[in-house]
């Protein structure tokens, strides 16, 4: 039964027909006449099997090839034996009558069938009797007779193979391949049958004593076979010379075929039933020994298949015996088995040099753990992970001999796959740097940076200018990386905070390089990837100077260029005309380094920039006269092709006002309403308006229909300001004043780009009245005053003085506001006596305000002219109870973190005193953070969005301090974490909506400054450099709302409400907004969201020296807390917003005047400002928390008020 890998028997030819069933063989067995079986009876199924055997064997023998056939399976030497049988057939004649015996299975040593020579007798297997006599009977007994037959044909001899089961096969018309042929020509089924204490000589049919003899295996064999109806059993014997680990895989399967591993002695060790015509495998530890394996159909459904019979030499059991892999180099990968028989696995390994060593064990079924070892069998390193999750080391090491023990936890069993790897270490110098050679496509390096391993230099060689890139990842402590140029000069680095990746990308000339990674702190392994392709050369098409300008001719559509800039092609211009006026625009993209450019006028003036930082793309959108312009595009760094955008629409824009006060449109006298519709741009930047007033009037003015920001204001007669709306975006503009008969003008003009306007102007006369009296005796009663009274009323050169009388009967707030000017007025606040207690002169038509607590009694005020001005005003009043607590000015006072956090943590006495830091740090000192600093509590653990202008997370005092996003993959475009923002690795620009919210070290607006001396009084390091910060262990969310100017606008804001959603879904716990913002519903519930979930919000109150809090801080009455400013002798600053007279609004104040603090590119500044206050507050919530986590919105807010210095 031996299967051949090929055939060579001399009847080859005949195959073809029977293999593609060209002739196809009709099975002839016929009237085998019913032999005696002496005790036993004829079976129904035997006689069945006969039966269809004899209509068969005739089929078979009226073919006229039927001799040729036999000839093909015997080795016919009796030509005149085959010629009577083929004549008997035909006529259903057998005279040769083998016997017929069943015998039980153990009696036939596992066999279906046997024929003894000897006894002219077939042994069948009882077990035929029971399945379909059709198939398994009627083949096993034809078989058989087959062996008879060969008897007769080859006088006595015995044809090479299984003559038998290919004449079966041939009979039953079964196709033949080459392959089964060649096992049946092989096959040597002969054996012993002891019968009554007898040896009997039998041809059996398949048993392991029929077995393919695999010999002994080693490393993987494969066969080929089929069984079924015709086959049913496979058997191969293979012997093990030592323990080893074996596997056997069962496929190619068509229909449902199930394998068994048996011992020596046929017993079934393990076996594989999987159902339908899935592969089965099996996988065991095994002895040395002799093993079979048995592969039989689960039906009688034939089917081919593909054994494949696996084993490897087990490793040794001690570090003597361990299996010698010899010097590692590169990767090695072992498969084996633990467990109860084979309790520890050792291998040993050898590195030449110093190397980058990593183990991987895999493939477990059960828990099993992994140790390396030195060469003393001293454990240098461990996996002992649970389960069946697989183990890992990664370790730097020395040169030497190693161990590496692989072992299972308890008492179970696992095969395994082991893979250990060795890799050279890079030189530690430039003269012994890793040679990579020319670098073409994106190499991969894992190796080690250390204590013991200060520097890795790895050297490669561009053949041509090329873009470059480089990654460093895979960090477990904090490593930066270095691109040095041909003698080792700094070219680029990248040198992150922490465990974050460090890339470089940038385009590099032709020549030699280095890449030095070094450790900034710690040890850690690391994955180098090294990138560069080849930049296509593109034709300078474009020229070098104005003079040489590409004349692109007349701009009427859209035209677009590809070029080059760098270091050997600095300037590209582009030259064009425009016929009339245009909307222009123009797109700079496709960069692989950062490029600007510029729009410049006919003389190279420039008209505006774009300078984007990295490789961002630049755009430029502007409406320009008809004239020549050029355009500039230039490197900022590195070398890079550049696609560029050209397109100019014609416009035709209305201009009905004047653009100077001389040709103002002239309105005449205003005493309704007029309505305008114009344009404003960058073709026609103002427009003018006159009207003229007979009267007193209440004027109004409304700007909108706008698409664009846009600006309004309204001018006195010589055209000096009275007052200006200045809203953002494409927000309306609006002016409500009381003016004098006069001349007035109105100027619009565009804040940034182009819109069409509404103006609408009205003009209602009023009469002046004279409500208040002149002097005290006759002042205006006003009675006891509690809460809100409004007045109206004149003061000029007519009448001097408007006084007013009124009563407090208990301590109260009194706030004061004088508005609705239309010349200069000022105002007092006197006592019972006529004295001055307080007064407010603020020049121009600006509204006077006085804010005071005062005792029981009589007051008056005074409302006077500056100078000889004629205006009418609006005077507010208004007294609410006062609080002992609470102060309209300074809210419930200074915030006192050594209270604070003594609270937080269920202490009542504050925090002992300890000395004072001085000098720039003094407000740390007032707000008495080194108290809390004393106890442990630094901010460790808590985050603090800074909602801002953006942070500069690389300055080298907040680096260590900036929050991480560890769920985000940077830069590769996808969001990791599903949070909806895409590669949101330390927060996002909600101004832009991308994730480059960091401000560039050297930003030269003092507003994009802002956030970054923000976040430097929260959480600069502790390291006596610059500043430190009140939470100085906390960590930056950077949130970026957009580009502020330097008047602190923002100019492209984001959504402010999203920006503190995004803070709290990403696990800040004190967001700090030290910005104003226009109010909203979508901003309320956004606060309400954040208190919702105990997170604190700290907002800034202001700059305007208003009563009351601006919004967003106008909400603490709900939500976080609102902050004023006051300076380092505890007074309030005047610019400052006060607290109001509202008690519930949770207000307190901290330092705010020439506070200095961290600023972009690694350098320190003084900024003033309750911007400046509210980070020191955000900075004590952080101490509070990071020494209780637990404290809700509430406590925090009750605690901070309750313990606050109280300044009145």
């Amino acid at each position: 039964m031996n299967t051949l890998y090929s055939n060579t028997n001399e009847h080859l030819p005949f195959l073809n027909p029977l293999t593609n069933q060209l002739d196809p063989l009709q099975n002839p067995l016929q009237n085998l006449s019913k032999p005696q079986l002496g005790q036993s009876q004829i079976s129904d199924s035997l006689a069945i099997a006969l039966d269809f055997i004899e209509s068969k064997l005739q089929e078979f023998a009226q073919a006229p090839n039927a001799y040729e056939k036999l000839n093909f399976v015997f080795d016919i030497k009796n030509a005149s034996a085959v010629n009577t049988r083929l004549a008997d057939w035909q006529n259903k004649v057998f005279t040769d009558r083998p016997d017929i015996l069943f015998l039980s299975d153990a009696e036939l040593q596992g066999a279906f069938g046997a024929y003894s020579a000897e006894r002219n007798t077939i042994y069948l297997s009882e077990t035929l009797t029971q399945q379909d006599p059709l198939t398994g009977l009627a083949k096993v007994l034809l078989e058989e007779y087959g062996h008879a037959l060969d008897q007769q044909f080859n006088s006595g001899g015995d044809t090479p193979g299984d003559e038998g089961e290919l004449l079966s096969q041939i009979v039953l018309g079964t196709a033949i391949s080459d392959q089964e042929l060649a096992r049946l020509r092989g096959e040597d089924d002969r054996g012993t049958l002891n019968l009554d204490g007898v040896d009997v000589a039998v041809e059996f049919d398949n048993t392991i004593g029929t077995a393919v003899n695999v010999g002994t295996l080693s490393g993987n064999r494969t066969y080929s076979g089929s069984v079924g109806s015709t086959d049913l059993n496979d058997y191969y014997r293979f012997t093990l010379g030592s323990a080893s680990n074996f596997s056997l895989n069962l496929s190619g399967l068509s229909a449902d075929a199930d394998v068994e591993l048996l011992n020596s002695s046929g017993v079934a060790i393990a076996s594989s039933l999987n159902s339908g015509s899935s592969s089965e495998s099996i996988s065991s530890h095994l002895t040395a020994g002799n093993y079979y394996v048995r592969v039989y159909p689960y039906s009688s459904t034939t089917t081919s298949y593909n054994l494949s019979l696996t084993a490897s030499a087990d490793a040794g059991n001690s570090l003597t015996l361990a299996r010698n892999i010899g010097t590692l180099s590169g990767t090695r990968t072992f498969n084996d088995f633990v467990g109860s028989t084979d309790l520890n696995d050792y291998y040993r390994f050898t590195l030449g040099s110093a190397s980058n060593f990593s183990l991987n064990l895999s493939g477990l079924s059960a828990d099993a753990d992994v140790v390396l070892l030195n060469s003393s069998g001293v454990a240098i390193a461990s996996s002992a992970l649970s389960g069946t999750t697989s183990e890992s080391i990664n370790s730097h090491l020395a040169a030497g001999n190693y161990y590496v023990r692989v072992y299972p936890y308890g008492s179970v069993n696992t095969s395994y796959n082991l893979s250990l790897t060795a890799s050279a270490d890079a030189g530690n110098s430039l003269t012994l740097a890793r040679n990579i050679g020319t670098l073409s496509g994106t190499r991969t390096f894992n190796d080690f940076v250390g204590s013991t391993d200060l520097n890795d230099y790895y050297r490669f060689t561009l053949g041509s200018a090329s873009n470059f890139s480089l990654n460093l990842s895979g960090l477990s402590a904090d490593a930066d990386v270095v691109l040095l140029n041909s003698s080792g000069a700094t070219i680029q680095s990248s040198a992150l905070a922490g465990t974050a990746s460090e890339n470089i990308s940038r385009q590099l000339t032709a020549g030699n390089y280095y890449i030095r990674v070094y450790p900034y702190s710690g040890n850690t392994n690391y994955t180098l990837a090294l990138s560069a392709t080849a930049i296509p050369t593109i034709v300078d098409g474009a020229g070098n100077t104005l003079a040489t300008a590409r004349n692109i001719g007349n701009l009427s559509s859209s035209r677009s260029f590809q070029d080059f800039v760098g270091s050997i092609d600095t300037n590209d211009y582009y030259r064009f005309a425009l016929t009339q006026n245009s909307n222009f625009s123009l797109a700079l993209n496709g960069l692989s380094a950062d490029a600007d450019v510029q729009l410049l006028n006919s003389t190279g003036g420039v008209i505006v920039s774009s300078a984007a930082s990295g490789s961002n793309a630049e755009s430029i959108n502007r409406q320009l006269t008809a004239g020549t312009y050029y355009v500039r595009v230039y490197p900022y760094s590195g070398n890079t092709n550049y696609n560029l955008t050209l397109a100019a629409t014609a416009v035709s824009q209305p201009d009905g006002a004047g653009n100077t006060l001389a040709t103002a449109r002239n309105i005449g006298t205003l005493s309704s309403s007029q309505s305008f519709q114009d344009f404003v741009g960058t073709i026609d930047t103002n427009d003018y308006y006159r009207f003229n007033l007979t009267q007193t009037s209440n004027f109004n003015l409304l700007l909108n229909g706008l698409s664009a920001d846009a600006d309004v204001q309204l001018l006195n007669s010589t055209g000096g300001l009275i007052q200006g709306s200045y809203g953002e975006y494409s927000l309306s503009e609006s002016i409500t004043r009381t003016l004098n008969a006069g001349t007035y003008y109105i100027r619009v003009y565009p804040y940034t780009s182009s819109t069409n306007y509404n103006l609408t102007l009205s003009a209602t006369a009023v009469t002046s009245t004279d409500g208040a009296g002149n002097t005290l005796a006759t002042a205006r009663n006003i009675g006891t005053l509690t809460g809100s009274r409004t007045f109206q009323d004149f003061v000029g050169s007519s009448d001097t003085n408007d006084y007013y009388r009124f009563n407090v009967t208990q301590n109260s707030n009194f706030n004061l506001a004088l508005s609705g000017l239309s010349a200069d007025a000022d105002v007092q606040l006197l006592n019972s006596s006529g004295q001055t207690i307080a007064s407010s002169v603020a020049s121009g038509l600006g509204s006077e305000l006085i804010t005071r607590t005062l005792g029981v009694g009589t007051y008056y005020v005074r409302v006077y002219p500056f100078s000889t001005g004629n205006t009418n005003y609006q005077l507010v009043l208004t007294a609410s109870a006062a609080s002992s607590d609470f102060s309209p000015t300074y809210g419930y006072g200074l915030v006192n973190a050594a209270a604070a956090v003594a609270r937080a943590i269920g202490q009542t006495a504050p925090f002992a005193n300890v000395a004072d830091l001085g000098g720039n740090n003094w407000g740390n000192d007032l707000v008495n953070s080194p108290e809390v600093w004393a106890r442990g509590y630094t901010g460790q653990g808590v985050v603090v969005a800074v909602i801002d202008s953006g942070v500069d997370i690389n300055h080298s005092d907040l680096r260590n301090n900036i929050w991480r996003n560890t769920g985000e993959i940077a830069g590769n475009g996808i969001d990791d974490d599903r949070n909806g923002y895409i590669d949101d690795v330390n927060g996002w620009n909600f101004g832009q909506n991308q994730n480059n919210n960091n401000v560039l070290p050297g930003t030269t607006s003092r507003g994009q400054t802002h956030g970054t001396h923000v976040a430097g009084t929260i959480a600069a390091s502790n390291n006596g450099v610059g500043i430190t910060g009140v939470a100085h262990q906390s960590r930056i969310m950077a949130i970026r709302m957009g580009d502020v100017d330097d008047q602190g606008r923002f100019t492209n804001a984001g959504s402010l409400a999203a920006a503190i959603r995004y803070a709290v879904d990403n696990g800040a716990n004190v967001i700090n907004m030290s910005l104003g913002w226009t109010d909203s519903t979508e901003l309320r519930d956004a606060l309400a969201y954040a208190a919702s979930r105990n997170v604190i919000t700290v907002s800034a109150a202001g700059n305007s020296s208003l009563a009351s809090p601006g919004t967003p801080a106008y909400y603490a009455t709900q939500y976080g807390l609102s902050v004023g400013a006051i300076d380092i002798n505890r007074n309030i600053a005047d610019f400052s917003n006060r607290a109001g007279t509202n008690n519930a609004i949770q207000h307190i104040v901290a330092p705010g005047v020439q506070i200095y603090s961290t600023i972009p590119g690694n350098s320190y500044g003084f900024s003033s400002g309750t911007s400046m206050a509210a980070p020191h507050v955000a900075g004590v919530v952080a101490l509070m928390l990071s020494a209780n986590r637990n404290l809700t919105h509430a406590q925090v807010r009750s605690i901070l008020t309750d313990s606050s210095v109280r300044l009145f």
